[in-house]
């Protein structure tokens, strides 16, 4: 009888992968890598089961970077990881803010994902929830946002609303909790 190890001792044939299984594979590993990050706000690594909204916002904007130093400057934003360069823009960035997860790309008009226009229109509100709505208003609008609306008090809480320097509008307040 053959041993059946015997096989081991024949030359290899190489052969080339399959092109879609080491695609998939290739994303599988790139989402994994980068889904598991160190959050530098809380000090912890975040896996993508372990995330602290289930709805995360992806913005587009014309300069990507210029907008990485804002959202950090104006909001305390921590990057989280490097951001993906591709063809020479950034393709994708992940930054916390406050405690949630806010995504951007630079605009890509390859994948019809375009920067909000400048025609004063916007699709959405983004709400940002924060201690000290005077303050971060005032900083954002000294840091180049467009103040739409003062901060006031409201049924629902103290709120003023920016358009940041990238066309993107943020209602900032601090709403009544019930006691």
């Amino acid at each position: 009888m053959r041993d059946p190890l015997d096989a081991l001792y024949l030359p290899v044939d190489s052969v080339p992968p399959d092109q879609e299984f080491a695609a998939d594979l290739r994303d599988r590993l790139r989402r994994k890598v980068f889904d598991t990050m160190h959050d530098n706000s809380t000090g912890e690594n975040v896996t993508d089961t372990q995330q602290t909204n289930a709805l995360t916002p992806y913005l587009a904007v014309r300069d990507a970077m210029a907008a990485i130093r804002w959202y950090t400057e104006v909001f305390g934003a921590e990057l989280r990881g490097e951001p993906i360069q591709w063809h020479g823009r950034i393709g994708h960035a992940e930054l916390t803010v406050f405690g949630a997860r806010l995504m951007l790309s630079d605009e890509s008009p390859e994948y019809r994902i375009a920067a909000p226009t400048v025609d004063g229109t916007h699709q959405f509100t983004l709400h940002l929830d924060v201690s000290n709505v005077d303050e971060l208003v005032r900083k954002a609008g000294e840091a180049g946002a467009t103040v739409e609306r003062v901060p006031r008090d409201e049924p629902y809480g103290r709120a003023g609303v920016i358009i940041d320097p990238f066309g993107h509008r943020w209602m900032i307040m601090n709403e009544v909790r019930a006691s």
